[in-house]
């Protein structure tokens, strides 16, 4: 996480997060006059105290030179010191802090005192006691949770705080005055060296036009209007207005009208009339091309500037303090606009940051636009394809686009790196949130033809995943094009060589066909292509080559990850051995040479496609670079048959692929590796298979064939020049209808080694060298979740069972404070009935956690605890929620029920949906629903005799497993999931790492839940959807009661293709509507948003 103090200029501080508390942290270099300390976090609800202490020593028994003590009871603030043992005189402040808040902490060292700055303002001084020289720790304790600890080296803002300028401190702003700067060093951290900046507030993106808003706090000088758009094929013309109100007949102080083909007119409006006009007749705008432009607030006028170039100065005929708003129209998209507050003509945004609210929340984005060029394939951060080399390297000059797709930005990375490969780009314009950034410079933007690169930088953040970890890297993309219209055709510049990447980033349209990426030998239509990239939705992916006016032996793949109104992100790499295709991360193919790279000239792209940013990378890096997307998995180790967990990488992870599934093994098999596979069978499979081959035609030979055929047994077997060997198999076939199921194939040196559900099953020893395979294809009546290869297996910590993490909250305190539960052999959304075996059986301390939905036709559901899996096996306990009933609760014995028990209170509402866990308890079978215990149901049956788990009925299963170590101590009371999202906008994924409590997935609608323990300030709701395409509207109701006639605090409209509508009905009646007419969503699209509960109202 990084925060941003801004004033005139900014300066940047990388911090870390995530404090336990109680923290102790030394001071690097002890305490000093000039020195300063930022501590950000936030209170629980119901706190009562937490403590900052400037110690002499780590240890408790220390000097403590100064203590700030919270007290909200009293609503005090304590500041004290003790030395050798004695508390010193108290001194009391008021307390200007909130529980259940958020906060930002600032103590200033001073010579003579310590200044205590809290949420931005100064709360109070404290006199030294104890010489500073002596003060070498930091400790905070109590009732907090920490997000940063910042020490900085040199504060100069001892005096300058007020309430105009804005602090921006990870996600909180505090507020101050003047001109200030520092450098830091975070915990443990080196130095961070500031970045100087301009910022852009109050960003607005892809706005509906007509466009009419109010200019917050008015215009000043020194103040600049950043604007970035597209002008459309068809344009005639367009208008931004800076007016005195937002009717028609307001005066306009500036209108700035570019008539396309003819001149940019300059006017004014004034008592019902238009006054004396300029112009300029060098028009820079041009049809189907992007720019930016800037108007500069100066003493004299109204200074443009359009892409990099100063274009005219018109002067002022009305008073600045009476221009109030900002309207734009015309023939023109915009994509991005804002005020800078602060321009200065010696700082020319060389850089500028914008800070944009994405989801309510600022983040900060640096662009800076300078130069960039290069070649594979990634899409959405994964590996696609490579495409061998059919032209050599040295022919290719041209860069073309073409087709249905709206290209943003596109352009040349100059000095890729593959250590920093960046599995995930997230766009400038559009972030939904930033983990860890770096910056790619964007070189000779083409949409910009008079653009000065020396003076306006263009920069897009990418996120790089390495091992599995968020880590910041940057790549630069050369000749960067944004939103072009298609069909696009371009020279390469400087041709194409080995070690380049052609990037592109893009949207598929929801009514595509397909869509093609070809590099030419030139830009006529009967010129050579030496490789033609041919997604077709629904169908393969098909590669090719044109020569001589003839199209040449195809190549295909099967598993397209391309998917209508999906974005995507993709690296074209130039090898010397072909053309090598990256999408989403993942690698594709590879396309050999056909014709000579020195021939290609030329670039197109067209079809069925909006292309959002594209650009070549000059240096890729093939030594380093990350071919393979890690995800860690969590497992369980049988080291001393205890619970060890170790982390596993699973090298090119797929998800939900559709089959049959063909693609290579990026690097060949090898002794070590492993193959991990998670699916669930279903309930009409016959088989499937998996198949380890020597190529990816199906008349290649298959080193390994695993084949489980339900209800009889596994075949094994392998096929050698054509002809199948002496089969092998399993008659204890543990792969069962309707039943999830994991296994791994590990890669013996004698043979592939099979583990099914954490238990071995079969070795099949080598009938092929290893060096052969060079294929994975996956086939056949079975849905695959997950699967990819693990490269470093160890027997000795084999994963027998896998586990995923879930984050609880605990009640201690009842403060929000998160418990890892490690759940075992987890299941999502199986099929029902549901039956399975419970790994090792039941015992006490451990508990079954159910995450699902009540469908709205729902009668009843239940869960049985059984002592075998046939419909005759004893039941120890079963739990049947009866919808608009009781709960009923009952077991079998013998054949015969027993005497059923049952709860009224029934908390299973249809449409609705839950959260339970079923606690293994000496006394019996403890449940507990949406937080809230239910029910404990004694043991009838021994614990030891219980095997089975089986769910059937009417309720769709989410999430479900067995948690080992229950502790009471920590029994979630709601429980909460991080979530990584993936935004939408240009594709970008910026993860927002959040603790939903009772997060419901795919529900029923409509949908009508209680808000457990009810809003306060601070909360926020958080909600991802996708508008369907023939969507009219929707609606968010903050209400005071479920039913139709109950009061609504707050109602938000969204009404497609119309304004965004908000409003209140108090007694049965509407408010006033209040409405935004620039509507974010988009039919077909997906979206992301929070609604923040602020003391003001609904963010």
């Amino acid at each position: 996480m990084s925060f941003t103090f801004k004033s005139a200029f900014q300066s940047s501080f990388q911090t870390i997060s995530g404090f336990s508390v109680p923290y102790v942290s030394r001071i690097s270099g002890g305490l000093k006059a000039g020195k300063a300390i930022f501590i950000q976090g936030s209170v629980p609800s119901g706190c009562e105290s937490f403590v900052v202490n400037l110690k002499c020593g780590e240890s408790k028994g220390n000097d403590i030179a100064f203590q700030i003590r919270t007290q909200f009871s009293s609503n005090y603030m304590v500041l004290n010191s003790r030395q050798h043992g004695a508390w010193g005189k108290k001194e009391k402040l008021e307390l200007p802090l909130k529980q259940g808040s958020s906060f930002d902490l600032i103590i200033a060292v001073n010579s003579e005192n310590y200044q205590v700055y809290l949420n931005g303002s100064e709360v109070g001084q404290f006199q030294h006691r104890i010489p500073l020289d002596r003060v070498i720790a930091l400790s905070v304790g109590g009732e907090v949770s920490l997000t940063n600890v910042v020490f900085t080296e040199s504060w100069t803002g001892s005096s300058v705080f007020g309430r105009s300028a804005s602090m921006t401190f990870g996600e909180h702003s505090s507020t101050l005055d003047e001109s200030w700067s520092l450098t830091g060093s975070e915990h443990n951290l080196p130095t961070i060296h500031p970045q100087m900046g301009l910022s852009l507030s109050n960003t607005v993106q892809n706005p509906n036009l007509p466009y009419v808003a109010p200019i917050s706090g008015g215009l000043r000088e020194g103040m600049a209007l950043y604007l970035k758009g597209v002008i459309p094929t068809n344009a005639e013309w367009f208008e931004i207005n800076f007016k005195t109100g937002q009717s028609d007949s307001d005066d306009t102080a500036f209108h700035f009208n570019p008539r396309l083909h003819q001149k940019v007119v300059m006017n004014s409006f004034r008592n019902r009339k238009w006054e004396a006009k300029e112009s300029v007749s060098d028009n820079p705008f041009k049809k189907g091309e992007t720019f930016e432009m800037f108007t500069v607030i100066k003493s004299e006028g109204y200074q443009v500037y359009v892409n990099g170039k100063e274009l005219y100065t018109f002067k002022h005929r009305i008073p600045l303090e009476k221009v109030s708003t900002l309207n734009i129209s015309g023939h023109v998209v915009v994509s991005l606009f804002g005020f800078m507050q602060n321009w200065s003509a010696s700082s020319f945004p060389t850089t500028f940051t914008s800070l944009s609210r994405s989801h309510g929340e600022l983040s900060t984005r640096q662009s800076e636009i300078l130069q960039p060029v290069q070649n594979p394939v990634y899409v959405n951060g994964k590996e696609l394809y490579t495409f061998k080399h059919r032209i050599p390297l040295e022919k290719v000059s041209t860069l073309n686009i073409s087709g249905h797709v709206v290209v943003s930005l596109f352009g040349f990375m100059q000095n890729w790196s593959a250590s920093s490969f960046p599995t995930t780009f997230t766009s400038l314009s559009r972030s939904h949130g930033e983990l860890s950034t770096r910056q790619s410079e964007i070189l000779q933007p083409v949409q910009n033809p008079n653009w000065s690169a020396s003076s306006f930088p263009t920069t897009f953040t990418s996120l790089s995943r390495s091992h599995g970890e968020l880590s910041t890297r940057q790549s630069e993309i050369l000749q960067p094009v944004q939103n072009p219209n298609l069909p696009y055709v371009a020279p390469i510049s400087g041709g194409l060589r080995e070690g380049m990447a052609f990037y592109l980033k893009g949207v598929i349209p929801t009514n595509a066909d397909q869509f093609e990426i070809n590099f030419k030998t030139g830009q006529s239509d009967s010129d050579d292509t030496a490789f033609h990239f041919n997604p077709r939705l629904h169908q393969k992916v098909v590669m090719n080559s044109f020569r001589n006016r003839k199209w040449e032996a195809k190549e295909s793949v099967s598993d397209n990850p391309f998917k209508k109104g999906e974005t995507f992100e993709m690296f074209t790499v130039i090898k010397s051995e072909g053309y090598q295709v990256y999408v989403n991360g993942k690698e594709l193919y590879t396309f050999k040479h056909r014709i000579p790279l020195k021939k290609v000239s030329t670039l197109n792209i067209n079809g069925d496609v909006a292309v959002n940013l594209s650009g070549f990378l000059k240096n890729w890096s093939a030594s380093v670079f990350p071919t393979k997307v890690i995800t860690k998995i969590t497992t369980l180790g049988s080291s001393h048959g205890g619970l060890s967990t170790v982390q596993s990488e699973i090298l090119q992870p797929v998800r939900n692929p559709n089959l049959p599934y063909v693609a290579p093994i990026s690097g060949g098999l090898r002794e070590g590796m492993a193959l991990y596979l998670q699916g669930v069978v279903p309930t009409n499979a016959d088989q499937f298979e998996i198949n380890f081959k020597t190529g990816q035609s199906s008349n290649d030979d298959m080193a390994f064939q695993f084949n489980p055929r339900m209800d009889q047994k596994v075949a094994i077997n392998s096929v050698i020049n054509g002809s199948w060997g002496t089969e092998e198999s399993v008659s204890d076939n543990p792969f069962k209808k309707g039943e999830a199921f994991e296994m791994f194939t590990v890669i013996k040196s004698e043979g592939y080694q099979v583990y099914v559900n954490g238990k071995e099953l079969y070795t099949f020893k080598h009938r092929i060298p290893l060096e052969k395979v060079s294929t994975l294809n996956i086939s056949g009546d079975v849905a695959v979740n997950l699967s990819g290869f693990l490269q470093n297996w160890s027997a000795s910590v084999f994963p027998t069972k896998v586990i995923t993490k879930i984050t609880t909250l605990g009640s201690s305190h009842a403060a929000h404070s998160t418990v890892q539960s490690e759940i075992l052999q987890p299941v999502q959304n199986p099929n029902l009935p549901y039956v399975a075996p419970i790994s090792g059986g039941l015992r006490e301390g451990m508990a079954l956690y159910l995450k699902g939905v009540v469908p709205t036709n729902a009668d009843q559901f239940e869960i049985n605890f059984k002592t075998g899996p046939s419909s005759n096996d004893d039941m120890a306990f079963q739990f049947n929620p009866r919808m608009d009933q009781k709960v009923a609760m009952n077991s079998v014995i013998n054949g015969s029920w027993g005497t059923e028990e049952s709860v009224s209170d029934n908390p299973f509402k249809k449409g609705e949906a839950f959260e339970m866990f079923s606690v293994i308890k000496s006394e019996g079978f403890q449940v507990y629903v949406n937080g809230k215990e239910l029910y404990t149901f004694k043991h009838r049956i021994p614990l030891e005799k219980v095997s089975t788990l089986n769910i059937s009925g009417d309720v769709a299963v989410n999430l479900s497993g067995f948690l080992q170590n229950w502790s009471a101590s920590v029994f979630p009371t709601e429980v909460t999931t991080k979530i990584t999202t993936l935004g939408t906008s240009h594709g970008g994924v910026s993860t927002v790492q959040s603790e939903i409590l009772q997060p419901v997935q795919n529900p029923n609608l409509p949908y009508v839940a209680p808000i457990s323990g009810g809003l306060r300030e601070g909360m926020a709701l958080y909600l991802k959807g996708v508008v369907p395409t023939n969507a009219d509207q929707f609606e968010i109701n903050f209400k005071t009661g479920p039913s139709s006639n109950d009061d609504m605090a707050f109602q938000f409209k969204p009404r497609m293709d119309q304004k965004l509508a908000m409003n209140s009905i108090i007694n049965g009646s509407w408010g006033t509507e209040e409405s935004v007419s620039d509507n974010p969503f988009k039919k077909g699209e997906a979206f992301e948003m929070f609604t923040v509960i602020k003391s003001e109202g609904y963010q």
